[in-house]
């Protein structure tokens, strides 16, 4: 029981990966700006997660996950969650080749999802529709970053409107090409995201110009290639066996 628990808790962090996130801005050394010749753009994001309207079991919400990292370089996405050495997952993609990959490395499981092109499209379309309204003239700090405002309604009624935070002084271009805040062309430091009606609200709590210890942008050969719609029917019964159907909306309404 217990081992059968904890594989759904590492599963179910597949829920914050569908979404393809960003990140934030600059510091006293010029994070964010110009790089000289030889050095790298390079920074990490650190989000807290948490839940505002599940209302399942406590047991289910406790497998949720609770951090999540967004890591750039040189024209380079990744974010990702992870458990110790046992659990890694996440979507790494590029905006100047239009490409992205959603993989996951679970013990002997290493799976993945490419795409490109018009691909990322139908991509954007299995995600929540939003209607993003800038608000000018206010900012705020957020893990010590200048963020601007803006509105975020769903346009499917389902959950009330919130407020989204964003950066454009890190120099990231295009950080959100493939998901449902491609019209801001800023990292994102506070944001919700729905999936199957589960809505997650992000918060950026840390930004360092480093790297992650060992982090690469690339995958092992090992990964195997699935095609979206297994995928997508992968992650939806993984949610479903882990938070419970009653809590998402049915299948012929899911997004």
């Amino acid at each position: 029981m217990a081992f059968t628990l904890m594989t759904q808790f590492y599963k179910i962090l597949l829920f914050v990966l569908v979404i393809g996130l960003s990140s934030c801005g600059p510091d006293e050394n010029g994070a964010g700006q110009s790089t000289e010749e030889g050095t790298s753009h390079k920074g990490t994001v650190k989000y807290k997660v948490s839940y505002p309207y599940f209302k399942g079991e406590s047991l289910a919400k406790a497998m949720l996950p609770k951090e999540m990292y967004f890591v750039y370089e040189d024209g380079l996405i990744n974010t990702f969650t992870k458990k110790g050495g046992l659990m890694r997952m996440g979507v790494m993609g590029s905006p100047k080749l239009d490409s992205v990959s959603m993989y996951l490395d679970f013990g002997n499981l290493d799976i993945r999802s490419n795409f490109s092109g018009t691909a990322i499209k139908s991509f954007i379309e299995s995600q929540t529709k939003l209607d993003i309204q800038f608000v000018e003239g206010e900012t705020k700090k957020i893990a010590g970053l200048t963020c601007k405002k803006a509105i975020g309604k769903y346009m499917d009624g389902s959950n009330p409107d919130f407020t989204i935070w964003y950066t454009e002084e890190l120099g990231v271009e295009k950080p959100n090409f493939y998901n449902p805040y491609a019209k801001i062309n800023g990292v994102l430091m506070e944001f919700e995201m729905e999936r199957f009606g589960l809505v997650s609200h992000c918060e950026a709590e840390s930004y360092s110009p480093d790297l992650p210890e060992q982090h690469e942008f690339m995958l092992d050969t090992n990964f195997l290639q699935i095609n979206f719609e297994k995928f997508e029917n992968e992650i939806r019964d993984i949610f479903e066996k882990t938070v419970g159907e009653d809590n998402l909306t049915p299948k012929d309404s899911a997004i």
